[in-house]
């Protein structure tokens, strides 16, 4: 009886065991009762940074493949419906929303207006764009748009503008072409500031702010309504890290930009130089149910980008 007794006790011990590691996140020890991998995906760029230090941090529970994709395959991401998290440029993930083509819900804006106008002539400011030719990214695009409309009003027109795929090749550009005016955006910039220290650059979220009282949102996180409901604790610890690295961005950028590498980011070698550019991506998370002013002043300045209404309350997780 005695010896019944236990090996039932030591059964039920071993269960015990392993179920309390089955709600462990291993690298962590933090107590997450879901063993689920969420999908992430991710665009290249400073996203990445945003979210380095949340796949890193609950890397047992995230599923990293498509962390650095090509922009150009979001839309594809949001109609298969397969993804948890999607990062994606605020527009886009409203404009599918508002379209009923899709019914991801914006969690968070995860990054603001990161993009700048520069040049490596010394005397530059932005009054030199008029009548100039300047080098852009992101043609057609709510990057372009918030551009057009800063310059707009301040009465500047280029005399032509040239595009490249993104802003590592107009950063490129300017480092081959230190007189040429671009528009680039961080932590690329900086890579061009650390070989060329006559770099100007001009905010374009600051000029943005100037005339409108409000900063410019760019990427934001997209969240599948099943997740949230079958796997809403896993989630909400992830969303948690992620609003945590913009601390981080500013106390400790280099190792951010360790883990941005890790995940395809720039390459090894060069964590000091994106580190530089770090503080100035503009990586500050912010939950959707208090970004809606932001948000409503966009829908008013580009409306057609945004399916031209307003998203109902459902619309914004948290």
């Amino acid at each position: 009886m005695k010896k019944k007794l236990f090996m039932a006790l030591s059964i039920a011990a071993v269960g015990i065991a392993l179920a309390s590691c089955s709600k462990k996140n291993d690298n962590n020890g933090d107590e997450i009762n879901d063993d689920y991998k969420l999908k992430l995906v991710c665009p290249n760029g400073a996203p990445i940074i945003g979210v380095a230090e949340a796949a890193s941090y609950y890397s047992n529970n995230v599923d990293a493949e498509n962390i650095g994709v090509a922009p150009t395959t979001l839309n594809g991401f949001f109609s298969a419906g397969e993804a948890d998290i999607i990062i994606a440029p605020v527009n886009l993930g409203t404009k599918l929303y508002n379209e009923e083509t899709s019914q991801y819900q914006m969690a968070g804006i995860l990054t603001w207006g990161n993009t700048y106008f520069a040049s490596g002539n010394t005397t530059f400011t932005i009054n030199d764009i008029n009548g100039s030719n300047i080098t852009m990214f992101g043609q057609n695009s709510i990057t372009e748009k918030t551009a057009n409309y800063v310059l707009a009003q301040n009465s500047i027109t280029p005399s032509n503008k040239d595009f490249l795929g993104n802003a590592k090749l107009t950063a490129e550009y300017l480092r081959n072409n230190p007189n040429s005016i671009v528009m680039t955006a961080e932590p690329e910039l900086a890579a061009v500031k650390a070989v060329n220290s006559n770099i100007k650059a001009y905010s374009i979220n600051d000029l943005y702010k100037e005339k409108t009282g409000f900063d410019m949102p760019q990427a934001a996180v997209f969240v599948d309504p099943d997740t949230i409901e079958n796997h809403k604790e896993l989630l909400d610890a992830f969303l948690k890290k992620v609003s945590d690295t913009s601390s981080l961005c500013k106390s400790n950028p280099r190792d951010v930009a360790v883990k941005a590498i890790s995940f395809g980011y720039g390459n090894e070698g060069e964590e000091d130089i994106i580190a530089a550019g770090i503080p100035n991506s503009k990586v500050n998370y912010k939950k959707a149910s208090q970004s809606k002013s932001e948000l409503n002043k966009m829908i008013e300045l580009f409306g057609p980008l945004f399916g031209s209404k307003t998203p109902n309350d459902e619309f914004y997780y948290q």
